[in-house]
C-alpha cells in the first residue's frame, strides 16, 4: 500500500509541474488520458499508440519510428525531462536520459517512454487499461519507464 501511495505522490508531483515546465522548455509531459481528454490526440491516435504499445515486445519500435524524430526534437524531449527532475537530482545530464520506446508522432504530441539513471520506483502495471474502449495491455503509466505524451509547446 505504501508503494501505491508513493507512486501516486510522485505522479502528482510530476504532472503538477507540467504547467511550470512549459515556461522553461519547448514541451511538457502529460498522460495519455489527459492528451485524449483535452483533444490533443484523437481516438484513432490512441488506437495507433495502443497497437504499437501492445506489440512492443514483438517489434523493434525504435527501428520503425525513431527515424521520424530529428535531433532537435530528441534534445527538447530530453531537456523537458531534465527540467522536471532537477529539483530531485543535482546536476542531471542529458546524456543520462534515453527515449526507451517511441510510439509515434501525433500532431504536436509524441508518444514515448523515457528513462534516466537517476530516479526509480516500482511501477504500477495495469494488466488491462482502457481509454474510450481501446485496451492497453500491461500498461505502465508515467515516469519512470511508463507511457507518456510529450506535447510540444
Amino acid at each position: 500500500m505504501k508503494t501505491v501511495r508513493s507512486w501516486l505522490l510522485l505522479t502528482l508531483i510530476v504532472l503538477s509541474s507540467c504547467n511550470r515546465q512549459t515556461k522553461t522548455s519547448n514541451g511538457c509531459f502529460i498522460s495519455i488520458d489527459e492528451a485524449y481528454e483535452k483533444s490533443f490526440i484523437s481516438k484513432e491516435n490512441v488506437l495507433c499508440i495502443a497497437t504499437h504499445y501492445n506489440n512492443r515486445d514483438y517489434t523493434d519500435d525504435k527501428q520503425i519510428t525513431t527515424c521520424q524524430l530529428d535531433e532537435d526534437i530528441i534534445r527538447d524531449i530530453k531537456q523537458s525531462h531534465l527540467s522536471r527532475i532537477k529539483k530531485q537530482v543535482s546536476n542531471p545530464s542529458i546524456s543520462d536520459v534515453e527515449i526507451s520506446n517511441f510510439f509515434g508522432i501525433y500532431g504536436d504530441c509524441i508518444a514515448l517512454t523515457i528513462n534516466d539513471k537517476y530516479l526509480y520506483c516500482d511501477p504500477i502495471v495495469y494488466e488491462y487499461y482502457a481509454i474510450d474502449g481501446i485496451v492497453f495491455e500491461n500498461l505502465i503509466k508515467g515516469y519512470p519507464s511508463g507511457l507518456e505524451i510529450w506535447k510540444k509547446a
